[in-house]
């Protein structure tokens, strides 16, 4: 490589396999050094052409090459693989190709339905506006047509913002967003911001001051960078400002705003009352409240023919029927679908140039088991009525109070010494909802930080202890658990030296434990694969851990030929001997990889990539609690209300707060072998099974072992009339037209009453090379 100079590798690839390949230019031997850090893809069964472009940042004479590296077994076919070198800058092969579309580009301009999932919102704030939960609604009085949008501001505290969805864009042109606003408080100030998905910049930003009168406002871009391919637009407010009321939106590609035009004559909406995520239970009606709006008062037509198509994950079409809907009119609407899980509506106008397509994600989930304080199904979750609500709806019974709340954490118990900050609204209420809290003290305010280079504690540790006595005093019989700081190890979160941490754990447990004598406590909360930290902590010193608290996060499909979890866990346990903790929990861990999963077809997501989102969502909890793992907290569920965050680690509900992949995977799989111990199975080549009995019942999971090339069969007719067998959105599989099921990476459940040795040998007997 030579210093500067830009590198184009390209190669075919195809293969089977459960996870990401990265391609990356590496050093081959000691320190094996990054130089070009490359792409990340999954192959598939067909050839395809891959390509990274990048520019070398020194010179390296010897000892790199193009590596291929997995955290997943399987099948990788590489050919024609090529290394070129350039003096210039390439085009970016991910350059924006999309052509100038003219017209409003905002499908639902003048906002007529209750709920648009073009739009969401969400508030920056502590555990008070947060609380408070200010949303965007639909409210009446509008410009145009009957209604406007409702843009709030926090009565408490914080920021809230308000932002659309993606909307495609063209390289190099200009761009205008233009909309009518009022203010409830004539004189309040509404910021508005048009932002890239790329690298998520700012593209343009302007503030405007409401009138009690309409006025238009605008906010232009002289032109759309080359790699940006999309944009979203949003509103943000701060607190007190009163409400705000916007209507007649138009983004179009031109320098300033024209006149406002609808981009479609009407505006089709679906909405359930009474479900902010829209999720019924098995066994429950889909009522529904369609509504086909205009931005006219006085509408053209009186009807609108309107098809409306519903498809069951991943891609079955399982209803389709054409109404006519009323203009500006609700109309009850129950759709006649028995199918479980995951379902998009989709509602297509009969004459496509009367209104634009709308999608509504729909979940029929399991009615959540009563497994309590012995749930293993833990989360990271924002502390709000909705998300409470939701949790609990997915089958989660435990919250972890990290980055999600500063409800127990230092700077926000007590920002100023001596003064304590309680939040009993929102405790209270996730405690009556049936959640459990593990609480965590840490994040120190600035007074707390001990100051000077030879300091020899981070904290003040009298302060610490003191904190976490009246913590745990005052939310004793509500938190009961505490991990008395998260990772360590890592210094954004822990500043001091290593040497400084045992000293710091000491007091915060000494001080729960002061509290309440009942109360548990976690630690050390490091990676479960590397003990280094831990280590600082002396041995006698080891046993003051009722529960080991440890983070493992995935590259991969847990199960099915990665590493072997148990004996990960029996590692760490040996190296605490001779102390011996209740148990071992998972407090934090996901998979990147899967933060993107989603049903709506506007969200670039594949099939492929949403079958493996469902199947990490559910075999992640089967490995763990197989593995020796009490409790898992999935992270994460707060990382919501906007689009922006789509591609992160927020896989358990949408920007809009609909429902993901992943999420109805983990609700079944909490029905099925929540609060049950695992039971031993014997191996099977091809297949991987996993059993759970909590001697009443015992549930059998069962998938493809991806260290196994092939796939195999499994024959519903086989199975015995008294072993239920459903799949993994909760459908029973013997309702299904076929009684061969093809044994893929999403587990499939059988449950009965029988021991989990004649459920497996039933199991067998039903499975046969396909």
């Amino acid at each position: 490589l030579k210093r500067g100079r830009y590198y184009r590798i390209t190669f075919w690839a195809k293969g089977e396999m459960s996870g990401e390949v990265s391609a990356l230019v590496r050093k081959i031997g000691s320190p094996w050094k990054t130089y070009l850090s490359g792409i990340r893809f999954i192959p598939d069964e067909n050839w395809k052409e891959y390509s990274f472009t990048q520019q070398a940042p020194t010179d390296v004479d010897s000892d790199i090459a193009v590596l291929f590296a997995t955290g997943n077994l399987g099948v990788l076919i590489i050919d024609d693989l090529k290394v070129e070198q350039f003096e210039e800058p390439l085009n970016s092969a991910h350059q924006n190709t999309n052509p100038v579309v003219k017209g409003n580009l905002i499908p639902r301009s003048s906002v007529e339905g209750k709920r648009d999932y073009f739009w969401s919102s969400g508030i920056y704030s502590g555990p008070d506006g947060e609380w408070e939960d200010p949303q965007a609604e639909r409210v009446s009085g509008g410009l145009y047509g009957s209604y406007a949008l409702k843009i709030p501001s926090a009565k408490t505290e914080g920021t809230t913002f308000t932002r659309s969805s993606w909307i495609p864009v063209a390289a190099d042109t200009p761009y205008t967003f233009s909309f009518y606003l009022k203010g409830e408080k004539p004189g309040s100030v509404i910021q508005t911001n048009i932002f890239a998905k790329q690298g998520k910049k700012g593209l343009g930003q302007k503030t405007f001051i409401a009138t009690d009168k309409w006025q238009r406002c605008s906010i232009s871009i002289s032109k759309v960078p080359a790699e940006v391919t999309d944009i979203y637009l949003g509103y943000t407010v701060k607190a007190h400002s009163g409400d705000f009321f916007i209507d007649g939106l138009q983004f179009e590609a031109e320098k300033e705003a024209t006149a406002y035009t609808p981009s479609f004559p009407y505006e089709l909406y679906a909405d359930m009352d009474g479900y902010r995520s829209n999720i019924v239970f098995w066994g429950e009606a889909v009522k529904l409240n369609l509504y086909a709006g205009s931005a006219n008062i006085i509408s053209p037509d009186k009807n609108v023919n309107v098809t409306l198509i519903a498809t069951a994950f991943p891609d079955k079409e399982i209803f389709r029927k054409t109404i006519t809907l009323p203009v500006n009119k609700e109309t009850p609407y129950i759709l006649p679908i028995k199918a479980n899980g995951l379902i998009r509506l989709t509602m297509v106008a009969e004459k496509t140039d009367l209104a634009a397509p709308q999608e509504v994600l729909i979940a029929r989930l399991p009615q959540p088991r009563n497994t309590g304080a012995d749930s293993s199904f833990g989360g990271h979750i924002s502390i709000r009525p909705f998300f409470i609500d939701y949790a609990k709806k997915i089958g989660l019974k435990w919250i972890r109070f990290h980055d999600a709340t500063l409800i127990t954490k230092w700077k926000g118990v007590e920002a100023i010494p001596g003064k304590y900050r309680y939040y009993d609204t929102q405790v209270n209420a996730a405690v009556e909802s049936g959640l459990h809290i593990l609480g965590l003290p840490d994040y120190p305010p600035e007074w707390a930080l001990k100051q000077g280079k030879t300091k020899k504690e981070y904290v003040d540790l009298l302060a610490f202890r003191e904190l976490c006595k009246n913590l745990a005093a005052h939310y004793k019989g509500k938190i009961d658990y505490w991990e008395i700081w998260n990772e360590p190890y890592m210094k954004y979160f822990f500043g001091g030296k290593p040497s400084q941490f045992p000293a710091v754990f000491e007091a915060g447990a000494t001080g729960v434990r002061e509290g309440n004598q009942k109360a548990k406590i976690l630690g050390f909360c490091t990676e479960l694969t590397d003990k280094a930290y831990a280590k600082n902590m002396p041995i006698e010193k080891r046993g003051i851990i009722d529960i080991l608290s440890v983070h493992s996060y995935f590259t991969n499909i847990p199960g099915g030929g990665s590493a072997d979890l148990s004996r990960e866990v029996k590692s760490y346990l040996s190296f605490l001997q001779p102390h011996k903790p209740e148990a071992i929990w998972n407090t934090e861990g996901n998979n990147r990889r899967f933060g993107s999963n989603s049903f709506y077809t506007f969200i670039p997501v594949s099939k492929r990539d949403n079958i493996n989102s469902a199947a990490f969502g559910s075999r992640v909890w089967i490995e763990q609690i197989n593995g020796g793992i009490s409790k898992f907290f999935i992270y994460t569920l707060h990382q919501s209300d906007t689009i922006m965050y789509h591609d992160g680690y927020q896989s358990m509900i949408g920007f809009d707060r609909s429902v993901p992949p992943q999420a109805v995977a983990s609700a079944v799989t909490a029905w099925c072998i929540d609060g049950m111990k695992p039971v031993s199975v014997t191996r099977d080549k091809g297949i991987i099974m996993r059993a759970f009995s909590d001697n009443r019942r015992t549930t059998l999971s069962i998938f493809d072992d991806s260290a196994v090339t092939g796939k195999l069969n499994f024959d519903i007719n086989k199975i015995p009339k008294e072993i239920t067998v459903i799949d993994l959105m909760g459908n029973n599989l013997r309702d299904e037209t076929s009684s061969t099921y093809i044994i893929d990476a999403k587990p499939v459940f059988l449950i009965s009453n029988w021991p989990a040795s004649k459920m497996q040998e039933a199991c067998i007997k039903a499975v046969s090379k396909n």
